[in-house]
């Protein structure tokens, strides 16, 4: 797109058909609503409705890179998680470091909104434009610290890893997201997770 510290582009995933897909990145609306944070907030604004409640399949998990997540600036690794909160029912923003956010960038994404439920337990794998669904009966259950673990044997040692544990699964309110089993994305966002069959998601 031209424009200095973005990839150029938002990932859509829609769990209920099981389709994702990839859209430019509008510049304009970039340079309006600056970094992971602002945009999350339009793509909130766009895709959250009002009425919606946190656990139905047509509220949207929405993740975004920091502008200088995947560069060489020191600590800038960020990424944004925003979603309809269930313990307070308002649209809310995490925020977590570590490495998510330079691996979205790395994919080829800047943010990426998730919409729907599967019918199965399911983790999101996404590797630059190869983004598949696939089945997480393997991992539903476990603590985040076990399927981090298994997903990373999986997939190899240099992606990133969001998780959640039982108590997402189980949609407790006060669950939480984890990246990298090290740094809370979202102090009670892991239920929503859980509304969605969403066990992790793995760039």
């Amino acid at each position: 797109m031209g424009s200095k510290g973005y990839a150029g582009n938002i990932l859509y995933v829609d769990l209920t058909k099981g389709k994702s897909k990839s859209e430019p990145l509008n510049t304009d609306v970039a340079r309006r609503f600056i970094g992971g944070w602002g945009m999350n907030a339009k793509l909130a604004y766009d895709n959250i409705k009002p009425g919606y409640a946190p656990y139905d399949p047509q509220n949207a998990l929405i993740f975004g890179a920091g502008i200088l997540a995947g560069t060489s600036s020191p600590s800038a690794s960020k990424a944004f998680l925003t979603t309809k909160d269930p313990t307070s029912g308002t649209v809310c923003t995490a925020v977590g470091g570590y490495s998510f956010g330079a691996q979205m960038k790395w994919a080829g994404y800047d943010h990426m909104v998730i919409t729907g439920k599967a019918k199965k337990p399911v983790y999101i794998y996404i590797k630059d434009d190869q983004v598949a669904i696939k089945d997480a009966s393997h991992i539903w259950g476990k603590d985040l610290f076990e399927s981090y673990d298994i997903l990373r044997k999986e997939h190899g040692g240099i992606c990133s890893i969001v998780s959640i544990g039982p108590a997402g699964e189980k949609k407790v309110g006060i669950s939480e997201v984890y990246v990298n089993k090290i740094v809370t994305l979202g102090r009670s966002f892991g239920g929503v997770f859980g509304s969605k069959n969403l066990k992790a998601i793995v760039v």
